[in-house]
């Protein structure tokens, strides 16, 4: 967002909400009164509340949806359908996915696509969660995973994959020969843990991107047009194995 907002002679100024919605909100009520426009990431926000703010500054969602509000979105329910095709392939017959925190915009659209990859396939999915995205929450969780009877499992995020992993070692689960592990974005990391670990690349840049062009739009006073949908890509490593037998 940063190099694409200085092509146009601007200037970022970055919040964290830390995955607060109240924090979020205080946030957003705030930087109108200091910025031209906003780019909301993974807003955790009411959609009432985002309609009323686009009312009063140009505003770009990413990773949301919210009527026709400008949003760039990237498709994580197929990134994750596109996982579950992998793990049935290897004859993983009952997966397990671990679902992002309480009001988390992507987690409903993930589980259906997860759930209709499951009916089409005669697999099985088992959600645990919802669950702060956060090491400590998916070293947790990966007790009810353990016990869950199931061959492979899908993290939400990276944070949630990298507690699963030491969690799932911690119980003496192995990875990938008892259970095989994926996580539904990527982490750098995750080319050298020990698995490697199988991820959806998601393409954050050209996100980032699109959102700045699309505001650059809305400040010019145009229409955003319809949302900008980007692909992820499935990269699969060494911690995804073909299923043996429910643990």
């Amino acid at each position: 967002m940063q190099q694409a907002a200085e092509e146009e002679d601007r200037q970022i100024v970055l919040m964290i909400s830390e995955l607060s919605a109240e924090r979020e909100t205080r946030i957003v009520e705030r930087l109108p009164r200091e910025v031209d426009g906003l780019i909301v990431a993974t807003s955790l926000c009411e959609d009432a509340f985002l309609r009323e703010v686009a009312k009063d500054i140009p505003l770009v969602l990413v990773d949301r949806k919210v009527g026709r509000l400008a949003s760039v979105l990237i498709d994580t329910p197929s990134g994750v359908a596109a996982i579950a095709d992998h793990l049935i392939g290897m004859g993983h017959p009952r997966l397990c996915y671990v679902s992002g925190p309480p009001g988390s915009w992507a987690g409903a659209p993930r589980i259906a696509a997860l759930r209709a990859r499951a009916e089409e396939s005669g697999a099985e999915i088992v959600v645990a969660g919802p669950i702060p995205s956060t090491v400590d929450a998916g070293i947790e969780i990966a007790e009810t995973v353990a016990a869950a009877g199931v061959t492979a499992v899908i993290g939400h995020n990276s944070a949630t994959v990298l507690g699963l992993l030491h969690g799932l070692g911690i119980r003496g689960v192995r990875v990938p020969e008892d259970v095989s592990v994926a996580s539904a974005d990527d982490f750098i990391l995750f080319q050298s843990t020990k698995p490697a670990v199988t991820v959806l690349h998601l393409p954050l840049e050209e996100a980032g991107r699109a959102a700045v062009r699309m505001l650059e739009r809305l400040l010019r006073g145009e229409r955003p047009g319809r949302p900008v949908v980007i692909g992820p890509r499935l990269v699969i490593r060494e911690s995804t194995l073909r299923a043996r037998p429910p643990l």
